[in-house]
């Protein structure tokens, strides 16, 4: 207990502060911890004092404590406890020669990098008393007593151990290695004091299920292991709880086989290292990027095929690069859940794979669809009689796509008029169909249920669903919806340079002065009306504090410069602004300013991410469907961008 002066003379007592507790002074804090950098932490006088997993950083005064594991991702500076600073993802100390790091670290380009745990392909590549084993230069050892806490000596080399198995709780079962994590079973698992084998359960000897992998129990010690990975993925770093995590054909770090990492400016495609960036990202329950290469990689939800590997079934929780396409320029993601996705070839043709109960692939036949039952198609199919897409566009169980004579062509599911070629009589199109009286589009959006787009005279039309106001007409009646394109009303005063429709209801126009005007569902302030009574805006309005935005999707964007914003609703973290304040409004910058892309998936399960400066994907957001691309499902919410597997 610390005791304390309180008002009036008097004394009290409170308990000392534990592992990650806000502190001012090491005697606030139960011993052995000490306060450094603000917060209540492992002393350290090198890294091998930390538990697998952490690092040694040091203070302002060079002292040095263990990084939190919560502590150790990072978008920018601002997440890191000063005076730690953002480099490549992590918080470390900036550094000008090994002077400035902890013993163990050492500095390399600006950065204090330890020696262990560096990315290897031989020993040669690892520095001090560290070898190389599956990719990972890891400490010498003798003896168990060698490695530091979480970590056991096999075959002369310090490896980690498998983090503890959970109980129903989402603790840690009260195995702990040490009592320095909030308590026994007190609070989640820290990766650095919970370390141990996952045990099997029951007399049967049961195994929990892991990503991509066979399991057994070991009778003789009662611990589950590994037996076999499933199809071409690989265990690289001997962890249960994340099975066969890595697929070599997608992952920079083990590409071809572990420890066989890619160069800086290279992506690992079809197992080889080439180079290559990310040019785009789209979202939903499904994740897709276009590489520079022209091909596509996929993860996320794939009952449907919809990841485009050649299989269907449970959710990928890795990129997987979809065979078959090389020349994409364009790609789109079915809305809401992602049942399907399309891509534009560089030939004028469109391909789409995964649901076709309602025709969405438009191969114009039944592929896919037995006895009235979806059948996943899960390659690329040709949609028929498209040669000269220019942009393609996806919504809930149907698609678009802009042709270079200016008319726009739909095809899937055509309730509520989505398809818009004018009649209530047909329910699907296996068959792209030309919307109708439009031929001067010069951009195009769909959302959920809505399309618009932008016509060569500035003007902007829309069809479909309408119950939200989103077609511009003025009108919210239930079961509104429009067959045939209208006019958005309200517009004439200004040119309107780019058009969105979310699948929330919202339309967004950009105009060429910089200004953002919003119409339809106002819900979770998105259209930046601050009144909870105005459900709908039924004419355009300006959206304050939306300025010189150069991509916008959903309620996030990027400006000019490249600083991405986001708003409104933020009910599982997928604004990415690292707070979990619901809904937000004004718009607030993350603090990102290198973003070229963004996609968000604004209903359902949604998950927001970006395209960095030099093709780096972050997510943030729900993780229903493993769409942050972090092999853990369990790590269901996220509200600040975390790198993506495998993945620049």
């Amino acid at each position: 207990m610390a005791c304390v002066v309180l008002a009036a003379g008097l004394f009290g007592c409170e308990p000392r502060r534990v592992l990650g507790d806000q502190c001012e002074l090491s005697t606030g804090c139960a011993a052995p911890l000490v306060c450094r950098l603000s917060r209540c932490r492992r002393f350290c006088a090198s890294a091998r004092d930390c538990p697998f997993g952490s690092r040694c950083v040091l203070d302002q005064a060079g002292l040095g404590s263990c990084l939190l594991a919560e502590e150790d991702a990072c978008d920018r500076d601002g997440d890191c406890p000063s005076p730690l600073v953002c480099i490549d993802d992590r918080c470390t100390n900036a550094c000008e020669g090994d002077r400035d790091c902890a013993t163990g670290a050492s500095c390399v380009e600006g950065a204090c990098i330890e020696a262990e745990g560096r990315a290897c392909r031989a020993s040669a590549d690892c520095e001090g008393d560290t070898l190389c084993v599956a990719g990972r230069c890891r400490a010498e050892c003798a003896a168990e007593r060698d490695c530091r806490e979480g970590a056991r000596c096999v075959d002369g080399a310090c490896v980690p151990l498998p983090v503890e198995r959970m109980d129903a709780g989402g603790f840690d079962a009260g195995r702990d290695a040490a009592s320095l994590d909030a308590g026994v079973d007190a609070g989640p698992v820290d990766a650095g004091t919970d370390a141990g084998p996952v045990f099997c359960e029951g007399e049967a000897g049961v195994c929990p299920a892991v990503h991509m992998a066979s399991t057994a129990c070991r009778s003789a010690t009662g611990e589950c292991a590994i037996e076999s990975c499933s199809g071409a993925f690989l265990d690289c770093d001997g962890a249960y709880r994340n099975g066969c995590e890595v697929s070599p054909d997608s992952n920079r770090a083990h590409c071809g086989g572990c420890g066989m990492p890619c160069d800086d400016g290279e992506a690992c495609l079809a197992g080889a290292c080439v180079p290559a960036t990310i040019e785009q990202v789209e979202v939903s329950g499904v994740v897709c990027v276009r590489w520079s290469t022209g091909q596509v990689s996929c993860w996320g939800r794939n009952e449907h095929g919809q990841v485009g590997n050649g299989a269907s079934g449970d959710p990928v929780l890795v990129p997987s690069l979809v065979p078959g396409i090389s020349d994409a320029t364009d790609l789109c993601v079915g809305a809401s859940d992602g049942h399907f996705v399309c891509a534009r070839h560089a030939t004028g043709a469109v391909s789409c794979w995964g649901r076709n109960y309602y025709g969405e692939i438009g191969d114009g036949g039944t592929t896919g669809r037995v006895m009235g039952m979806a059948v996943p198609v899960v390659s690329p199919t040709a949609v028929a009689g498209l040669s000269d897409a220019v942009e393609v566009e996806c919504g809930d169980a149907f698609a678009c796509a802009r042709r270079s004579t200016g008319e726009v062509a739909c095809w899937g599911h055509a309730e509520r008029g989505r398809l818009g070629f004018g009649t209530a009589f047909r329910i699907e199109s296996a068959s792209p169909l030309a919307v109708a009286t439009i031929d001067d589009a010069a951009a195009l959006d769909v959302g959920e249920q809505t399309s618009c787009v932008l016509r060569a005279s500035g003007e902007v039309w829309c069809w479909g669903r309408g119950d939200r106001g989103q077609l511009g007409d003025g009108l919210t009646d239930s079961g509104h919806e429009a067959r045939v394109p209208v006019r958005v009303d309200g517009l004439d005063a200004v040119t309107v340079v780019e058009v969105e429709m979310t699948q929330r209801g919202q339309g967004y126009a950009v105009t060429d002065d910089g200004r953002t005007f919003c119409w339809g569902s106002n819900l979770g302030f998105a259209c930046g009306v601050l009144d909870p009574t105005a459900r709908h805006v039924l004419a355009p309005a300006e959206v304050a504090g939306l300025r010189d935005l150069s991509s916008l999707d959903g309620s996030a964007a990027i400006d000019a410069t490249g600083a991405h914003w986001a708003w409104s609703y933020n009910d599982v973290g997928q604004l990415g602004l690292g707070v979990w304040a619901n809904p937000v409004m004004p718009p607030e910058r993350s603090g990102i300013d290198d973003a070229v892309d963004v996609s968000m998936n604004d209903t359902g399960f949604s998950t927001q991410c970006i395209v960095r400066e030099g093709g780096r994907v972050r997510c943030a957001g729900h993780n229903q469907y493993g769409q942050l691309g972090n092999v853990d499902t369990r790590d269901r919410l996220r509200n600040r961008f975390a790198p993506v597997e495998g993945l620049p």
